[in-house]
């Protein structure tokens, strides 16, 4: 009859024993640094007010994937890092696969590109001037977002700070369209216009 059944290997049974435990603790110990991780993803979208869905986004994916495999010792990316060097070469890159597209084989084959709205479109992204102004755009808001930021935050700053933060905000914009009277005036008379009465009174003068 012995010859029917087979024979018990006490010590492999042990060793699966001992590597299914094991398995459950490393299964466990992945789920609580998982979990560790979630914790911090989330408390910085509710800090930055960022809507939840842009976790859907692939490039929050690919940032994840990025992050997980630089491993320790990776540093965050400058705010100046983020708002010059690296703005520009994403604009760059932008700019460059939208003419890609509009220029390929698949958009003339679209339906869209048939259309009124589509060969509006095309023209667009085809046109200098529209990327000049939208450089310039960049430049502008980047200095007056700063601004802004100030006036939404807590706690709100005093009035001649935010006075003293717009005057150089205006300097800056100069400077940054090489003190061309013909592109910063336009801009520079909307700002005063917007903050007449408002941001130019005695009071925020003696803040």
């Amino acid at each position: 009859m012995d010859k029917f059944a087979s024979k018990i290997d006490l010590e492999s049974s042990m060793s699966a024993n001992k590597s299914f435990r094991q398995h459950n603790i490393n299964d466990d110990l992945f789920k609580q640094r998982t979990y560790f991780v979630h914790q911090y993803v989330a408390r910085w979208l509710y800090e930055a007010d960022i809507s939840f869905n842009a976790i859907q986004n692939n490039s929050f994916r690919a940032m994840m994937k990025a992050v997980g495999r630089f491993g320790p010792g990776y540093k965050e990316p400058s705010q100046y890092q983020l708002s010059e060097p690296l703005l520009k070469e994403e604009v760059s890159s932008t700019k460059d696969n939208l003419r890609a597209m509009f220029a390929s084989m698949e958009w003339d084959r679209c339906k869209l590109s048939k259309t009124v709205k589509g060969n509006a479109t095309y023209s667009i992204m085809l046109n200098i001037t529209f990327w000049n102004g939208l450089t310039t755009c960049l430049k502008v808001f980047a200095l007056l977002e700063r601004v802004l930021r100030l006036v939404d935050g807590d706690p709100m700053p005093s009035m001649g700070f935010l006075y003293g933060e717009l005057k150089k905000a205006k300097k800056e914009i100069k400077l940054a369209l090489k003190s061309n009277e013909n592109s910063y005036r336009p801009i520079i008379d909307i700002i005063d216009s917007k903050a007449k009465d408002r941001l130019d009174t005695s009071l925020h003068l003696m803040a």
